[in-house]
């Protein structure tokens, strides 16, 4: 029994030797569930008793196993506690480490600091022991030992003989320039002394052992101080560089970096201030290579002086190179004086009392003068030229001159008998002067004025409106409107036009050109056209309307508005554009010359101040003259001005050919032409008795070949009483050249026999003719294809911006066109954050909190837009990323019942406004008179609009970061979201450019398929209205069918359908169709209007209207 007991026994400790061994090697799931099962397949087959025994042994086994891992547990805590511990004591040593060396940084510093005082104080004592050595008596060579501090003495060499230029010390000459009157005067070359006259190089002083500068100093004989001056090489004075030890300590004690400024314009005063930041900030340190300092310049040069850095990229030292070449064309004295000083001269005469233009004057001249210092030295050739002095001097008032030349003979600069003249430092000293007076006695008095006086015409105003009648108080008085103040050239609300600082500064010429490239008002230089603007108040110089400071330049402006110079233009001196109701004075008459007569007719006309001869008739007699320039007025008003020659000829009357008159100074040209003529001279005979019996000539298509003037007063008179008969009917002249008629030819009673069958009365409208003629004059004719185009050169660069560019993006299955921005060549960059326009995002929101409706409706509009995708939120980190970056002010108006998103383009920071460095681009498609003309051309009419077209343009990915803006849904306290514009939007400068080239581009593209879309597009679209008409029905529906399907496959959406025959339009979608055309459709209602541009037009009737309103 115990043998199979021990069998027994023996198989379970076996087991729980396994179960042990697995527990303390990997504690697999896998391997304890396999000896879990295997386990149990040995207690099924024992006994109860047996079996308890073994639970009992397993479960002290467990038990010892969890007691083995809370031991490594602990271990392992107990670990982890000292690494912790080792931890904290290594940190705690590296902050002491830290501190440690920011306390020996400050005191570095701080040693520093003191090092350079006391070399300071060591060198200001040598300068002075040697300053009391030449200015004393003996003149015998002693010796100068310095005594410095415990930390070591500063040897001082010296000798009858200047340093050998071996020793490692630089020797340094300091010229006797004050005090030269001093016989026993003896000249030291003092090294590493800093004085006024020595010139110190930019290069750190080299430290000796001990930590101190060697100084070593020279006497020069008498004989030898005269050699030893320094020879003026023309080149500036270097000014002391800092030694890297410096540049540590100022960023130690937090001093802000300079920046190197940007040179692109050309200007030598620019050049001067980048050259002298370069020798300041980048030549002090010798570490430097010459490619990385190449790539700093690179990065601030721009325009021209750009392209001529780039040009020597490839070589070994381009730094070096580059700087030189931009030296040799921008860094020279006699170039920056021309350049400051004819820009000084452009800005307008300075008048006595202006103290602002005074103080512009002198800041400018005094800045000349220091470049001029900077580059050639206190004494460079410029500086004491006094022709720069007299002319800076005419463009101060006349007491200024006498002021100025009374301060030179008072300090001695001006002098009798002798050739010394002024020079521009001390110009510049007397105008700093001048100013500081000015500023001085400004404030002396400021406080003892008025503050806003009134003049005493104000107050005589106020005396009389107290002794006004009452009864003028029954009335209602109309409310006083102040004008706010604006200025159209900075932009500002500040001040007015005529106060503007900045225009001051420009002369005549270069306001003109402000008021043409702009497209301004020449009355008051807004941006609208003269013909629209409203001022009224009249010039002080002309009394005319227009501003009196752009009095020069309207007159400038206005003075060749109208004068065309060509030889090819017929000028008709006779005026042959009035109706031929009106007889002039008409007479046969013959021509002599040198090669025979001629009979030909002249015009006897009292209005013209000089007599004209047509060409053929100068040809045919040979006649020669002195040539002259004739100024014309043109039937159209236009003063021309003709090349011809001034010649004399001989005239007699048709009936007497023996009685000649000599006519002299005749002016004739190519371009002269006289009206053919043709009188109802038997008509009127028989009509008027005062006519009969006459010997009348027969004026029937009459070419006159003369036109006599009233400098022929003789010949144009009448010589007998005149032959006048009633009211209205024309009278007979005798002339010495013959008989004549003069007066109106149409008559009530002129016919003998009348058939009226309708009459219509209607106002004589001459002020209608008139407007009529200026339409024609000021618009082009409507077949703009049969006349060339000429493009300026920045509409040709847009227009090749535009065909390069311009591509095409698939969006929701729609292939849109994206169109690049038509940006100007300046090249500027924009990079603004949205801190830029974050005050005008918040007064927006206050403006808004007061108007909840047009809160509602300005979020209601920015949600509209983001829903549509037109401007997604853009993360803030993505914004971040881009190369530009440029944010937009937004506000909603109300007009007209409708409410409007307006984006401010204009939006000025830093200077800068996108709307100037974007083109406007040429003006694509007809005209607005050709597009209504053939509107009106055919029987059947239609008109569409392209629904928000800017919109169904897309922005190029470069593009899209320029228009940005801030919305926060007017939760005030929450940070705003960046909205991107991916759309052209409106305000842009461009978009009406870019949008209207996509519109053309994508119908020109399919003209072969859709000729008949192709050119009504062409000549039947402004801007996205379409208007056209067809001779008949089906071809208007046939024309509709295909725009809609051909613009669509662009994303141009055509709807707002309208016709005056409700077929052509039926068969379209509801909302394809106007709402007019809807309601005449659907309910017979003809009394809705359309609006098209700009006028209301009944289809119904197919008449077109004005909207206006009664004016009191």
């Amino acid at each position: 029994m115990s043998q199979p007991q021990d069998d027994v026994l023996g198989q379970p400790t076996n087991c729980h030797t396994g179960d042990v061994a697995m527990a303390n090697s990997e504690h697999s799931s896998h391997r304890s569930n396999r000896s879990n099962s295997s386990v149990a397949s040995h207690l099924s087959g024992l006994s109860d008793k047996y079996a308890a025994k073994m639970r009992t042994l397993r479960k002290k086994i467990r038990v010892e196993e969890l007691q083995h891992q809370l031991e490594e547990e602990e271990a392992a805590d107990q670990a982890l506690h000292r690494i912790d511990d080792q931890t904290r004591q290594a940190r705690l040593k590296a902050e002491e480490i830290e501190r440690q060396a920011l306390r020996e940084r400050e005191a570095i510093s701080t040693n520093l600091s003191r090092q350079r005082r006391l070399r300071h104080a060591q060198q200001e004592l040598v300068e002075a022991e040697a300053i009391s050595a030449m200015i004393s008596d003996d003149t015998t060579l002693t010796d100068v030992t310095i005594t410095t501090t415990s930390q070591g003495t500063i040897p001082v060499c010296t000798s009858a003989q200047p340093v050998p230029s071996t020793s490692p010390v630089e020797n340094r000459t300091v010229p006797d320039t004050s005090l030269r009157a001093i016989p026993s005067l003896t000249t030291f070359a003092v090294s590493k002394i800093p004085s006024m006259t020595t010139l110190v190089s930019g290069h750190p002083t080299p430290l000796c052992a001990d930590g101190h500068a060697p100084m070593t100093t020279s006497h020069m004989s008498p004989h030898s101080a005269h050699q030893a001056q320094p020879v003026p090489t023309g080149s500036p004075p270097m000014v002391p560089g800092a030694t890297a030890i410096d540049l540590l300590v100022a960023s130690s004690y937090g001093i802000p970096k300079p920046a190197l400024p940007r040179f692109s314009n050309g200007r030598e005063k620019e050049f001067a201030l980048l050259r002298m930041a370069l020798d300041n900030l980048i030549n002090v340190h010798p570490h430097l290579t010459e490619q990385y300092k190449f790539q700093v310049m690179l990065d601030r040069l721009g325009g021209r002086a750009l392209k001529l850095a780039k040009s020597f990229m490839y070589t070994r030292q381009p730094y070096t190179e580059v700087l030189a070449a931009l030296t040799d064309k921008y860094g020279q004295p006699r170039q920056l004086v021309q350049c400051e000083i004819a820009a000084i001269m452009a800005t307008p005469a300075i008048k006595y009392g202006d103290t602002e233009a005074f103080e512009e004057f002198s800041l400018d001249v005094l800045s000349l003068v220091g470049m001029l210092q900077s580059l050639e030295g206190p004494d460079g050739i410029e500086l004491r030229c006094g022709s720069h002095v007299d002319r800076l001097l005419s463009k101060v008032a006349p007491s200024h001159r006498t002021s100025f030349m009374e301060h030179c003979l008072k300090e001695g600069i001006l002098k009798s008998n002798c050739s010394q003249t002024y020079t521009l430092p001390q110009f510049a000293s007397w105008l700093r002067r001048k100013s500081q007076s000015h500023s001085f006695a400004s404030r002396a008095v400021s406080g003892h004025t008025l503050s806003n006086p009134r003049p005493q015409r104000y107050q005589e105003q106020r005396i009389s409106r107290k002794d006004t009648p009452t009864a003028v108080l029954m009335t209602v008085p109309k409310p006083k409107y102040k004008p706010q103040p604006y200025c159209p050239f900075c932009d500002n609300k500040e001040h007015y036009l005529g106060g503007c600082p900045q225009l001051k500064k420009l002369n005549t010429d270069q306001i003109v050109s402000w008021i043409q490239d702009k497209g301004r008002c020449w009355k008051c230089g807004r941006a609208h056209k003269p013909d629209e603007c409203t001022l009224k108040k009249p010039c002080h110089t002309c009394k005319q309307v227009h501003l009196t400071v752009l009095h020069d330049a309207a007159h400038k402006t206005t003075s060749h508005v109208f004068r065309v110079q060509t030889s090819s233009l017929n000028v008709y001196v006779d005026r042959p554009i009035r109706p031929h109701g009106v007889m002039l004075k008409v007479v046969p008459v013959l021509l002599h010359g040198p090669a025979g007569t001629i009979e030909t007719y002249a015009i006897l006309d009292d209005g013209s101040e000089r007599s004209m001869l047509i060409q053929t008739a100068a040809e045919k007699l040979q006649l020669k003259g002195q040539p002259e320039t004739v100024l014309l007025r043109t039937v159209r008003d236009d003063i021309v001005e003709c090349q011809g020659s001034a010649m004399s000829l001989q005239v007699s009357p048709k009936g007497k050919p023996h009685i000649k008159y000599t006519i002299n100074g005749a002016f004739s040209a190519t371009n002269l032409c006289l009206s053919v003529y043709t009188y109802p001279v038997k008509a009127l005979q028989q009509r008027y008795n005062h006519l009969r019996h006459l010997p009348l000539p027969v004026i029937n298509q009459a070419s006159p070949m003369l036109l006599l003037g009233a400098d022929q007063t003789d010949l144009i008179i009448p010589q007998c009483p005149i032959r006048s008969g009633p009211r209205g009917a024309a009278v007979a002249i005798y002339t010495r050249l013959g008989w004549t008629l003069q007066g109106p030819t149409w008559n009530h009673d002129l016919q003998l026999e009348q058939r009226v069958f309708k009459t219509s009365t209607f106002p004589v409208t001459n002020d209608l003719l008139q407007h009529v003629q200026m339409l024609w004059q000021a618009d082009v004719l409507p077949y703009a294809n049969d006349k060339e185009v000429t493009r300026s050169k920045q509409d040709q660069y847009a227009l090749k911006m535009l065909g390069s560019k311009t591509t095409r993006v698939s969006l929701d299955g729609v292939q849109r066109y994206a169109t690049p921005l038509l940006r100007t060549k300046d090249g500027d960059r924009f990079q603004v954050t949205k801190d830029a326009v974050l005050p005008t995002l918040r007064r927006a929101e206050k403006r808004l909190q007061k108007h909840p409706q047009l809160a509602k409706k300005h979020n209601e509009l920015i949600t509209k837009l983001v829903d549509s995708g037109h401007v997604p939120v853009l993360p803030d980190d993505e914004a971040a990323m881009s190369d530009e970056s440029w944010f937009i002010p937004h506000h909603t108006v109300h007009h007209n019942g409708k409410y409007r998103l307006v984006f401010n383009c204009s939006f000025q920071y830093n200077n800068q406004v996108l709307n100037q460095h974007l083109l406007p681009g040429p003006q694509l498609g007809a005209s607005l008179i050709g597009v209504l003309l053939r509107f009106r051309q055919h029987a059947i009419a239609i008109s569409g609009d392209i629904k928000a077209m800017f919109h169904q343009v897309r922005l190029l990915p470069e593009d899209r970061p320029l228009f940005r803006f801030l919305w926060r849904n007017l939760k005030v306290e929450a940070e705003p979201q960046i909205h991107e514009w991916q759309v052209l939007p409106f305000g842009s400068t461009c978009s009406p450019c870019c949008a209207t080239f996509a519109l053309r581009k994508h119908a020109s593209d399919h003209k072969e398929q859709y000729p008949e879309v192709a050119e009504s597009v062409d000549k039947s679209f402004y801007v996205d209205n379409c208007l056209d008409s067809l001779p008949s029905s089906r071809e208007a529906k046939h024309l509709v069918h295909q725009m809609r399907n051909l613009l669509a496959d662009a994303g141009f959406e055509i709807r707002q359908w309208a016709s005056n025959d409700p077929t052509v339009v039926e068969d379209l979608p509801p909302d394809a169709r106007s709402n007019g055309c809807e309601l005449w459709l659907t309910y017979g209602d003809t009394d809705s209007l359309e609006a098209t541009l700009g006028l209301q037009w009944d289809c119904s009737t197919d008449n077109l209207q004005y909207r206006h309103r009664t004016v009191d």
